[in-house]
């Protein structure tokens, strides 16, 4: 058959088309995938929240189960939390390792900066792994070693502890990592893009900076990312299971750390004299030392703000862009705790404020978040910006129907992508508590403790064993719910 050439050649009509497809397919790609990660946890928050770890547990499987590598971490996390309330501590452990493992492999790559990807690779902070953030780590280590204990594994539980000191020296050496990022990649931005730059120093991301952590006046700092109830734990190990008097050493600077850590706790004290002084293990005879520690509350809660960003582009082609940051409050549904002996009442005073942890470091890691998220926001503009130039350039060349409906759609499309597409990343360990407190007692052998956490519910009645010193290990996800007990022995 003879075809004309006017038959081969395609129309105006269905060229513009194809020209308009491919300006909104760029436009697609430079956005991004829009991530439903916190739609699709509230389920498994909720009844982790409540206490309700059988169930909690079986959603934190199907999240795993179904993980993207770049979620694999924080889904993780979660499920080796759960796992652990819910009895399950042999997997606990494994969980907890396959995390240790993906730390270590994050660790042995280059961090992923401006200067080794171009900038649109931040379009969607989903797609980045999530390496874990440095309170992460040495949480890891730290539940790690509580699990071991609980197994009976002094040995591992030895080596984890150690790891929680390692990844608490390693956090200096994170946060001088994220500083000079968050340096070279301000100035890639001012090198690329003055616009972009202007608008980081804009009047209105100061303004959702400056909101991004306002709930949180007047929580401890800790010193170089230390983390108490990690200094602690490794103090009272070593005591109690000290082989000599190098083992003594270090349970003695430990504590002492802890102690300044945690100076409205007076149960650190008498531990940190006894290791300055005695050279051995603590023991009274016919009696155990107990430590009591309660896990309460739930860790700040992480939500998007999103506000217009103003790009200088005085054009009515120049896009509608919206930018997200993450922005945490505290959760206020933190419990108490009581242990009653006879006629004396204990309660344990704070040791660890979890959300001064992450407030200190989502603090410090603002200045990436900020920058990442303007620059992302920026190509976006530009690039639907330079989709609406094109559209109205053809329409106003070919002038006809079609050329106007594409350059319509054209306009709406960029619009709905630039303010649509706009995400904070909000992963985070959301089954870590609020607070950890602590008191020590030392009751005779063979009495009985009753541990309660409201008056709502009725206390646990725990015995205690012929033990010489043991951990009492307590977990409330909320104020008034459930309260978890678990026996951890140091010295049998």
């Amino acid at each position: 058959m003879d075809y004309s050439k006017s038959q081969l050649a395609p129309s105006h009509d269905t060229q513009i088309v194809r020209n308009g497809g491919l300006w909104l397919l760029l436009v697609m790609l430079l956005t991004g995938c829009a991530s439903n990660y916190t739609e699709s946890a509230k389920n498994f928050q909720a009844l982790y929240s409540s206490g309700d770890y059988a169930n909690s547990l079986i959603e934190a499987q199907s999240l795993v189960a179904q993980a993207t590598p770049e979620n694999e971490v924080v889904l993780k996390l979660q499920l080796a939390n759960v796992q652990r309330e819910a009895g399950k501590i042999k997997e606990s452990v494994d969980m907890f390792e396959a995390v240790e493992n993906l730390y270590q492999s994050y660790d042995a790559s280059a961090e992923v900066s401006l200067s080794a990807e171009s900038i649109s690779a931040f379009s969607n902070p989903y797609a980045l792994p999530y390496r874990g953030r440095s309170y992460d780590r040495i949480m890891t280590a730290t539940y790690r070693a509580l699990n071991y204990l609980e197994l009976g594994d002094q040995a591992k539980a030895r080596v984890a502890l150690n790891r929680a000191l390692f990844r608490q020296e390693d956090a200096k050496r994170m946060v001088a990592e994220k500083e000079r990022i968050a340096r070279e990649e301000m100035g890639n931005v001012d090198a690329s893009n003055s616009s972009a730059g202007g608008v980081v120093r804009s009047s209105e991301v100061y303004s959702a900076t400056s909101q991004a952590i306002a709930d949180f006046v007047g929580l401890p700092i800790y010193q170089d990312y230390m983390n108490p109830l990690s200094v602690w734990l490794h103090g009272v190990f070593f005591l109690h299971t000290a082989q000599g008097i190098e083992d003594v050493e270090k349970a003695r600077k430990s504590l002492e750390r802890a102690q300044a850590l945690a100076p409205q706790n007076p149960s650190i004290k008498e531990d940190a004299i006894w290791a300055a002084t005695s050279g051995s293990r603590p023991a009274v005879d016919g009696k155990c030392i107990i430590y009591v520690v309660h896990e309460t509350g739930e860790a700040p809660v992480w939500t998007e703000h999103k506000f217009q960003l103003p790009l200088i582009i005085i054009d009515r082609n120049a896009p509608i862009v919206s930018v997200a940051f993450p922005k945490i409050s505290p959760v206020p549904n933190q419990d108490t705790l009581a242990i009653k002996y006879k006629t004396e009442t204990y309660n344990p005073a704070l040791l660890a404020s979890v959300d001064g942890m992450v407030a200190r470091e989502f603090n410090d890691e603002l200045p990436i978040v900020k920058t990442r998220a303007v620059a992302s926001a920026t190509i976006k503009g530009i690039a639907a910006y330079v989709a609406n130039k094109a559209a109205e350039e053809n329409n106003r060349r070919n002038n006809s129907q079609a050329a106007g409906f594409l350059y319509l759609a054209t306009i709406i499309t960029t619009n709905a992508y630039t303010t649509q597409s706009a995400q904070a990343d909000l992963r985070n360990w959301a089954t870590l508590p609020k607070n950890i407190s602590m008191v020590r007692l030392v009751v005779p052998v063979s009495e009985k403790l009753n541990i309660q956490n409201s008056l709502a519910r009725p206390p646990i009645s725990f015995t205690v064993p012929n033990a010489k010193s043991l951990i009492l290990y307590c977990k409330t996800p909320a104020k008034g719910g459930p309260l978890s007990l678990h026996k951890i022995i140091l010295n049998p």
